[in-house]
């Protein structure tokens, strides 16, 4: 009878008498909302909740509109419950379900046939009697133990749906079918969960692995808070997305926010483009806007897009007159080594991460001058460069360089043009840069000539070198070395509008204002879905605090026009670091007490280092500072020089505090496989952005006992120039220049390609070659292989399939030379191209110049006599199609898929030379710090490591 005696409970607490008693037992539960909706869904459905529903009925709850009672019934409105229990079934069914989800036994026939007349004469509703019966047996004792059971069981339910509440899990985001295997799931996390505390343990130890089964591991994608501004003028706001997805799934974008709000009427965003459109109500009231993405399995966070609305937008000037093609494919070209962030166990990685803005001035205003390349160059890039080999304020006038010294001589027209990059860096070369005082700045004139007084000073402030870049993993390995990047982009008014502290360029909207000249100062890969870091010339009042973000899918869309990286040269004067104020005695001081480094003296050659760091100032030693391993061709170390690896320190030091590295714990690396061989000068240093304020800051650089040599007898493959054209029925040319820039004779027989691709991939099976040839030569240190428009290269794009690629030469694509640097054998285009897909002659017809690799110090300065004027050997004009396929040896082979036919032509086996490995019998060198710390070291603290 125990169940009639139940049931009789029931009724009275769903007539309202409140009997309610719980045992010792049972004391702890805390039935809070939660709690209690999740009851209700297990009790009615037998399985346990998704996140989304259960967030769903407990809102309604504790928004203070609905009772557990109102939940129980809103649950007889849902299809599925529907389906589960369809009227044609009667009440019964409902009954035995509810006893077995609730107590884990069928009803006995006096409990139930109560029930029964409950339900059939409509003295009780459904909803009331989940509520009764689960009511019912918290408060008898006598189901203590289906209870426990019932307990363990909404605990795992509850842990079910929180699980999927931080994997981003939304259910109404999933297919139907991903939907049935969340609900299988559900079901099968309760199947073993008894009164034993035991079994709810272990099926919580289990959700993860349900999840992964049910969702693939899924990793939720990430949204981006954006904010802009927008002119009352204008009432129609566009505005791209931002998503990012670790999977590479599909996303699409929901709106959150309602179409309708203060300061804005009838936003929408598209589904699958991400585009975000509002309509400004007149108001003039600022507003913000929440979305979401989804990739199918999850939902993101949401993100927040701020709408600044103003009445007048403030008019910017730019000024990038930007450069002829050909021109700019004769500039050198810089080709840097990143992968300097170290880490124990493992090889260096290029960082994700760098930030450079702490050592660049305050943004400033080009007022209506087309200014923006003096800006860029000389305010933002040389006061920088200054700023770290000086170590000088940039709060001052004569520490910050004048963009008039630039602008006034080399501007092409009066003080609304502009003028070229490439003609400051030119100008930083031969004459050098002035300081503010020496020439100040005004956006009121421009015919101001320089001084003899500060052209006596800028050459004291000169650059040794500029070349250009190739893409954006250049430009990351150039902040890599903590050397800025200048860039000419389009600024169109999707700039103009950035406001706020999520200022992301991403888009080009509106109308394109003209060139625009600006300096990367950092880049973020997991920022707004990867981005650089810009100092504009717009004042603090643009963007964010006068910066802002520049995604690299908009770099990769070919924005990124120009790019430009300037080494410093040596100061012909130094003058004294001058601050405002003497450095405190009551400071910080960071001191390398000793290093050791063990190394492959290679280009590609890997080592192991160690060193120690101490605070032997009297303050504590923010986190944060970096430790360097640097070379230099001279005695002087800056950020001109070479990186070989770093890392930073991630703790305070307190003083006598130090931070080590030992022989159990070292940090590797590798030489850029692109160092030159040669003599150098080994050295650690510390804190080179200055990132701590030190009592000393003489001793953050410690050399080496000796110069270390690197040497290397191999050949070098250098692309040092290539041009390519077409017409709009895909006849076109191609002209290159290839140089031996290495230390012996390269043999004869390899390739060089033109190649299309879609992705920026060369190698993976889906590149076409629309020309290749054998260079029949045997190529000496300094001599070239070309072909010039005298003896040009011809090519046919017309059975290419319509798509967007990206171009390339690829000079021994099959690796029958062993080289000292493989990586300049490929030389990709600015950005990608169109092909087909129904564009006008016009549209179609294309001027491509590519973006080649750096040259080698040891190149000669003219084409060898006996190739000069050489034509090559034809072969047929064909395109290829190239499937790279793994071999159990390691190596590769080459398959030519020639159009859709299925037999396929293979080529001989290859394997891609690695420099580190055909020298691992070369024993390794020690190098060591000249001097040593002297200081009483209190503490020792170890750098993190594998563990």
């Amino acid at each position: 009878m125990a169940f009639l005696l139940i049931s009789t409970l029931m009724v009275s607490v769903a007539q309202g008498q409140g009997i309610f008693s719980q045992t010792d037992t049972l004391a702890e539960v805390n039935r809070n909302t939660v709690w209690r909706v999740a009851e209700i869904y297990v009790a009615t459905m037998g399985y346990a909740p998704d996140d989304e529903g259960l967030q769903y009925w407990v809102g309604n709850i504790q928004s203070g509109g609905w009772q557990p009672v109102t939940v129980a019934q809103s649950f007889f409105d849902q299809p599925l419950v529907k389906e589960k229990y369809p009227d044609s079934l009667g009440y019964g069914a409902l009954i035995d379900a509810l006893y077995q989800n609730i107590f884990g036994r069928a009803a006995d026939d006096e409990g139930r046939a109560y029930w029964l007349a409950e339900l059939e004469s409509g003295t009780r509703m459904r909803n009331e009697m989940i509520i009764a019966l689960i009511e019912g047996g918290w408060a008898n004792p006598d189901a203590a133990e289906d209870m426990e059971r019932f307990g363990n069981r909404i605990q795992v339910a509850i842990a079910f749906a929180e699980a999927q509440g931080e994997r981003g899990i939304v259910y109404s985001a999933l297919s139907s079918d991903v939907q049935q295997s969340l609900r299988q799931a559900g079901t099968d996390v309760l199947a073993g969960v008894s009164s034993d505390p035991a079994t709810r343990d272990a099926a919580i130890a289990q959700i993860d692995g349900l999840l992964d089964a049910v969702v693939g591991g899924n990793t939720p994608p990430v949204a981006s808070d954006l904010s802009v501004q927008a002119d009352l003028a204008i009432p129609l706001v566009q505005i791209d997305l931002i998503a990012s997805d670790a999977d590479n799934d599909t996303l699409s974008y929901l709106l959150v926010s309602e179409d309708d709000g203060a300061g804005y009427q009838d936003a929408y965003v598209g589904p699958e483009s991400g585009r975000l459109y509002a309509n400004l109500d007149g108001s003039g009231q600022s507003f913000a806007l929440t979305y979401r993405v989804s990739d199918g399995l999850a939902y993101s966070q949401p993100a927040t897009v701020s709408v600044t609305v103003v009445t007048d937008a403030e008019d910017r000037n730019t000024g990038d007159e930007g450069v002829d093609p050909l021109d700019y494919g004769q500039f050198p070209i810089i080709n840097p080594y990143g992968d300097l962030s170290g880490a124990p166990g493992d090889t260096p990685q290029l960082p994700s991460s760098v930030d450079l803005s702490s050592s660049f001035p305050t943004p400033g205003n080009q007022g209506g001058q087309g200014s923006c390349v003096g800006w860029s160059t000389a305010y933002a890039l040389k006061s920088y460069q200054e700023r770290v080999e000086i170590n000088w304020e940039l709060n001052r006038q004569d520490h910050l360089f004048s963009p008039a010294f630039v602008y006034n001589q080399i501007k092409v027209g009066g003080c609304d043009a502009g003028s070229r990059i490439s003609d400051a860096l030119e100008l930083f070369r031969a004459t050098g840069a002035a300081t503010w005082d020496k020439m100040p700045y005004t956006d009121t004139e421009c015919s101001t000539q320089p001084s003899s007084e500060a052209l006596q000073q800028a050459a004291g402030f000169k650059i040794a070198s500029w070349g250009r870049l190739q893409g954006n993993d250049s430009i990351k390995a150039e902040l890599a070395n903590h050397r800025p990047v200048v860039i000419g982009i389009p600024a169109y008014d999707s700039l103009m509008n950035l406001s706020g502290p999520d200022s992301v360029y991403n888009t080009l909207s509106g109308t394109n204002r003209g060139g625009h000249a600006v300096t990367i100062v950092g880049y973020d890969d997991n920022s707004y879905g990867g981005a650089f870091k810009v100092i504009n010339s717009w004042g603090t009042g643009w963007g964010d605090n006068g910066y802002f973000w520049l995604t690299y899918d908009l770099g990769r869309q070919g924005v990124i026009q120009q790019a430009y990286s300037a080494q410093d040269a040596e100061n012909q004067d130094d003058p004294e670091p001058v601050d405002p104020e003497p450095p405190p005695s009551s400071a910080p001081n960071l001191e390398i007490m000793s290093w050791t480094a063990d190394y492959d003296p290679s280009p590609g050659g890997q080592g192991e280092l160690q060193w120690r760091v101490a605070n032997t100032g009297s303050e504590p030693a923010p986190a944060g500072a970096y430790v360097n391993l640097m070379l230099s061709e001279n005695a002087d170390i800056s950020s001109g020089d070479i990186f070989v690896v770093y890392e930073q320190i991630p703790f305070d030091l307190d003083p006598g505090s130090a931070a080590y590295r030992d022989e159990g714990n070292t940090i590797g690396f590798s030489f850029p496989d692109t160092l030159a061989p040669g003599t150098y000068y080994m050295a650690l240093w510390v804190d080179d952005l200055n990132w701590v304020e030190e009592s000393n800051e003489d001793d953050n650089i410690s050399f080496g006992t000796d110069l270390i040599s690197i040497t290397s007898n191999l050949p070098d493959l250098v692309i040092q120039y290539w041009y390519a054209e077409w017409d709009w029925a895909g006849q076109g040319a191609f002209l290159y220049e290839v140089v031996n820039s290495g230390q012996s004779p390269s043999a004869a027989g390899w390739d060089i390609n033109l190649v299309v691709t879609p992705d920026e991939v060369l190698g993976n099976g889906n590149d076409y070659f629309l020309f290749y040839e054998d260079v029949p030569y045997e190529l000496y240190p300094g001599e070239y292989v070309y072909r010039d428009e005298g003896n040009s290269a011809s090519f046919d794009m017309s059975s290419l399939p319509a798509g967007v690629y990206y171009m390339a030469a690829w000079a021994d694509d099959l690796n029958e030379v062993s080289e000292s640097n493989e990586r300049n054998n490929t030389s990709w285009g600015w950005g990608p191209i169109t092909w087909g897909w129904g564009q006008t002659a016009s549209e179609q017809s294309g001027l491509l110049d590519a973006v080649t690799p750096p040259t080698s110090r040891f190149q000669t300065s003219e084409r060898s006599c006996m190739l000069n004027g050489k034509n090559l050997s034809e072969k047929p004009i064909a395109l290829r199609q190239v499937e790279i396929v793994a071999t159990p040896s390691g190596g590769g082979v080459m398959r030519l898929v020639e159009g859709a036919k299925a037999a396929l032509t293979e080529s001989a086996p290859i394997t891609r030379p690695d420099v580190s490995a055909t020298q691992a019998l070369r024993p390794l060198k020690t190098i060591e710090s000249h001097d040593i710390g002297i200081f009483p070291v209190a503490t020792e603290i170890p750098m993190p490591g594998t563990d």
